[in-house]
């Protein structure tokens, strides 16, 4: 599954294969093991950031996983 997230900042639009947190400040990783920092919150924000990231990528789980659909089917939800 491919993950793309947009910094805080906007300046960055990168291809993630890992999202943590240390203190406030959101990381991503890509293939190349390149951490760039996503954004800067406090850290009880950052956690609710995450978890809006893993509530995202749980909706396209459960659309990949229940409901097969062609590229026609998708446009319909943009």
């Amino acid at each position: 599954m491919e993950l793309w997230i947009r910094s805080q900042n906007k300046d960055y639009l990168m291809k993630v294969n890992m999202v943590s947190i240390f203190g406030g400040a959101i990381f991503g990783s890509n293939e190349k093991d390149n951490n760039i920092i996503l954004g800067t919150y406090t850290r009880k924000r950052a956690f609710s950031v995450l978890d809006e990231i893993q509530e995202k990528i749980k909706q396209q789980l459960i659309v990949k996983l229940n409901s097969p659909m062609r590229p026609d089917d998708l446009e319909r939800f943009e």
